[in-house]
């Protein structure tokens, strides 16, 4: 015992003089190599180009002393690299270690509402030290030097299991968490996670709002599902969205991206500190850790926020997104951050709402409707907007906005319709130029009016201040053009009943569905679920209590397709089913059920554990329970008169034995899914699904597409 004592007290010691500054490419780029995991057993070396760094130099002198919070997994707040800079509530300065363990002194933890911040996982705890490490002769340096302190809200789950928080929608744990840290001074907030839009509530934004009004920096990572569209918060129009770059100045390839991203900064391979009780992975090295993501973007970010609140305390939040973002510089066609220019910068241009941009509504004859809004306008401004698309025509170019006047409109018609749905704009101001893409959901040529029998208007037109758009939606069948596609009305609010309005020839006709529990509805698409020649209507959304995904399936008549219509899938770290660009991303397979024979269901291809089902009962020959990007389709079961949804993949242990044999694959050979080719019509509604897969590696690695005709049968 006293020999392992002795072990743990030479490695502590080794830990704590080791000097990692050198693997800091963030703070000095300098030739560094990093490895890079291109797959399970390869990694790649990544040669740091020298101008990628944070060009940060300047040397800030300041009294001013930040609080930046960090919502996220907790922090170790005894690690030796941040001594000194964790938040001490005033009230708990002259009480004992004893003591202050009954108050909440350093942070809150709303996960279990306490005042536990230990960080099991980490994360927390990297993002502080690359904001606040110690800049000492061992380990790390975090990008602000001294008076900054660092307050903890424990916010983020060691594993994720559901969206509540003792009881309660973790959108409301989040609101508490923002109004915590405005009550104790906090000036700059760093949200490296993202939430579903169906969990964004009124109660959270109203406390965004607070926080921004009350002068606090929203800085939050842009995510990783390498998109055109973050998630909340960083789609809100006070926050600073971050995506992150590599060590060539490149956007990682993970990261969302788009004109809603406003700026990037480093987030590959960021080495910072870790927590001494969890093990680190990459380094090896206790304390100490390698991550990549925009998590570890963002809070380089929100440091450079906090340095130019040291230098001048008066500046407003839209003032320092201004200046981040005007004094980036382009490089690879995106906005990196550059802190020097940043920490020199002097103009106060204005800051454009780019999240405005996210909802644009087509009228029938082409013409839409492209809201400005832009803050900081010292003076009359005129913007002139422009396209070099010839499918877009803009019909009013220039808008003149002024102290008094801070939000207006360009007008612009769709000439092609048959165009691609992304369309590229330049807006110009002050001698600047930006560049954004905006979705458009055009309708096709030749359209006619068509009325629809519905009295309620205000359930389908939405008015803003600057604009009015619609609340139908297009319920997703992918073989029907425009024309002929069903609408139904949206809500943002939990529902017990939809109406749809299915085409028929030149008229709608309203189809009314009604629902067994109430449901937050994400979309309504068309399927031949029954198998029985006619398309059905499948309403996918969230339970009311948020503890479920939820699908209702009806026929064409809006009578129930089965007599328990109503199947319900967990909320679990699977995710939601995929939608890329307004499409759905799935397609679906005839699967043969205990509890209604033959079916078709939806087929998605994410990354996720082994369901125990399709694993071997010899524990010999088990494939390991690893999450790997598989092919999973939902498994409809009666249980106690309910029906839930267990997740199935078609890339069983049989599969893969089969496959194996099949091709004179050894155990080790790769077997890996590309993808699902685009059924025909008669496979989407037959369920016939054709799948690609990759065998083996390097020069033996070939390509088959391997069709499935349900969920054991393959050929």
């Amino acid at each position: 015992m006293k020999y392992i004592l002795s072990f743990i007290v030479i490695f502590s010691s080794f830990a704590n003089s080791v000097d990692l500054t050198t693997s800091q490419w963030h703070l000095n780029a300098n030739d560094q190599v990093y490895k890079r995991k291109i797959s399970d057993y390869k990694t790649t070396d990544i040669l740091v180009s020298k101008d990628a760094d944070i060009n940060f130099s300047a040397n800030i002198s300041s009294k001013n002393e930040v609080l930046v919070a960090i919502l996220d997994s907790g922090l170790d707040i005894k690690h030796p690299e941040l001594e000194g800079r964790v938040y001490l509530d005033p009230k708990c300065k002259n009480l004992s270690e004893e003591e202050r363990m009954k108050e909440f002194c350093h942070g809150i933890n709303l996960i279990d509402g306490n005042n536990d911040l230990s960080d099991k996982i980490g994360h927390g705890t990297h993002i502080a030290g690359t904001i606040a490490a110690l800049n000492n002769d061992f380990g790390v340096n975090g990008i602000v030097k001294d008076n900054v302190k660092i307050l903890p809200i424990k916010i983020k789950k060691d594993r994720f299991d559901s969206f509540f928080l003792r009881k309660e929608l973790v959108s409301t744990q989040l609101a508490r968490g923002i109004r915590f840290a405005l009550s104790k001074g906090a000036k700059v907030i760093n949200f490296s996670f993202g939430i579903p839009k169906v969990l964004v509530t009124e109660v959270l934004t109203k406390a965004m709002d607070e926080a921004h009004e009350a002068g606090v920096v929203l800085v939050a990572a842009a995510g990783n599902n390498g998109k055109t569209r973050p998630v909340f918060p960083c789609n809100y129009s006070n926050v600073i969205c971050v995506g992150s770059i590599d060590g060539n100045n490149n956007k990682i390839r993970s990261s969302n991206y788009g004109h809603l991203v406003d700026v990037f900064a480093p987030g590959e391979n960021i080495v910072s500190i870790y927590p001494q009780n969890v093990e680190s992975q990459s380094l090896r090295l206790n304390n100490y850790e390698s991550k990549t993501g925009t998590s570890f973007a963002s809070p380089i970010v929100a440091s450079l926020a906090t340095l130019l609140l040291q230098k001048d305390n008066s500046l407003s939040p839209s003032e320092i997104k201004s200046i981040i973002v005007n004094s980036s510089e382009i490089k690879n066609n995106i906005k990196i951050v550059n802190f020097d220019k940043a920490l020199e910068f002097v103009k106060k241009l204005p800051i454009i709402d780019n999240k405005l941009y996210k909802q644009i509504t087509i009228e029938s004859d082409g013409t839409f409707a492209i809201p400005l809004s832009a803050q900081l306008i010292s003076e009359e401004t005129e913007f002139i907007l422009s396209s070099d698309k010839d499918d877009v025509s803009v019909i009013k170019s220039k808008v003149v906005l002024s102290p008094e006047m801070t939000s207006g409109e360009f007008n612009a018609k769709v000439v092609n319709f048959e165009s691609n749905k992304t369309v590229s704009f330049k807006l110009a101001y002050k001698g600047k130029t930006e560049s954004f893409k905006i979705d458009l959901s055009v309708t096709p040529s030749g359209v006619k009016r068509f009325p629809l029998p519905y009295k309620n208007l205000n359930q389908i037109i939405r008015i803003g201040r600057t604009n009015k758009s619609s609340n139908l939606k297009r319920v997703f069948n992918r073989f029907k053009n425009k024309d002929g596609q069903d609408y139904y009305i949206g809500s943002n609010n939990s529902v017990d009943q939809l109406v749809i309005f299915k085409k028929e020839s030149d008229k709608y006709k309203p189809v009314l569905l009604r629902f067994s529990e109430n449901t937050d509805v994400g979309a309504v698409f068309e399927a031949d679920i029954d198998l029985d020649g006619n398309l059905d209507y499948m309403v996918y959304g969230v339970s009311k209590d948020k503890k479920f995904y939820v699908f209702h399936i009806f026929n064409q008549n809006g009578r129930k397709l089965f007599t328990n219509n109503t199947w319900r899938l967990r909320a679990s770290n699977f995710g939601t089913i995929g939608f890329n660009r307004g499409e759905i991303n799935f397609s679906f397979i005839s699967i043969e059920t205990k509890a209604y024979g033959r079916i078709n269901v939806p087929l998605l291809v994410k990354k996720f554990t082994l369901p125990d089902e399709d694993n071997s009962n010899d524990a010999i020959d088990r494939i390991p329970n690893i999450s790997k990007i598989r092919p999973y389709y939902l498994y409809p079961q009666i249980d106690d008169e309910q029906v839930i949804i267990n997740l199935r993949t078609l890339e069983s242990y049989e599969f893969i034995k089969n496959i194996r044999q099949q091709f004179d694959l050894d155990y080790f050979s790769k077997v890996e899914i590309n993808g699902v080719l685009n059924q025909s019509y008669q496979e989407f509604l037959n369920g016939k699904v054709i799948l690609s897969y990759s065998l083996g590696e390097n020069g033996n690695k070939k390509n088959v597409n391997i069709a499935f005709k349900d969920q054991e049968v393959f050929f």
